[in-house]
């Protein structure tokens, strides 16, 4: 079998260039999927700060609850949840998700203090006298 020199270096020059091709194509598939993901949460929470800044607090918590499904590490979704049930008078729930914020970021003033006030006003008196007592601890007056 006589093989030409020429037709060797075709094939290969073929070769490399649907391996560049493929290469080219998986990296902007999957830049374009991750974009995709963070555009669509960006939407979510847009719609949802649209949603708590129109005062549609009920609409704006089933939408949160559903997006929350898939999208359960999402702090500042569950923020935006837990806010409006404090507004909108559910301290009960209010008082979870602000909990369930705290076990990420145990040491937010302000969380703390929004649990506390939801624990009060959802009749937990012992509990939210201790998260008072740890932010005055944390923050004494001089």
């Amino acid at each position: 079998m006589n093989i030409d020199i020429n037709m060797i270096r075709t094939i290969g020059f073929f070769l490399f260039a649907l391996l560049i091709l493929r290469i080219y194509f998986l990296f902007i598939t999957g830049s374009k999927t991750e974009t995709i993901a963070e555009t669509d949460t960006d939407d979510v929470i847009l719609r949802a700060r649209k949603l708590a800044y129109d005062g549609m607090h009920n609409e704006l918590q089933r939408y949160v609850k559903k997006e929350l499904m898939t999208k359960y590490q999402n702090t500042e979704l569950r923020r935006i949840l837990a806010d409006s049930y404090y507004k909108t008078g559910k301290h009960s729930a209010a008082a979870k998700n602000y909990e369930a914020l705290l076990v990420i970021t145990p040491d937010d003033y302000e969380l703390k203090l929004l649990l506390a006030h939801s624990l009060r006003f959802d009749k937990q008196v012992e509990r939210a006298i201790q998260f008072y007592e740890e932010i005055v601890a944390a923050n004494p007056l001089e």
